[in-house]
């Protein structure tokens, strides 16, 4: 069973085996981020359980990259890292 979460109505958590952190590919079960939330005092809500696209995962690992080059002889790294996640708003 597919999950697609603009025609699924109910909460996102019960259609979904698994989930993978799209930094390192590394699987967590149901019970992995349960125990997460409850270890860092966070309620969980289903908005936390939606699948974000494609396109905005690679814009928030190219934002998170940016922040790697701080100094001033780099900056031109990071200016051209976000300029690179602007273009997929587009």
């Amino acid at each position: 069973s597919d999950y697609d979460a603009a025609t699924y109505m109910g909460h996102p958590q019960e259609k979904i085996h698994f989930y993978v952190d799209g930094v390192s590919g590394q699987a967590y079960s149901h019970q992995d981020m349960e125990n997460y939330f409850k270890r860092m005092s966070v309620p969980t809500i289903a908005a936390y359980y939606k699948p974000i696209s494609h396109k905005r995962t690679i814009q928030i690992l190219l934002e998170e990259a940016s922040k790697c080059f701080t100094l001033p002889s780099n900056e031109y790294k990071q200016k051209e890292l976000m300029a690179l996640a602007d273009l997929l708003d587009s």
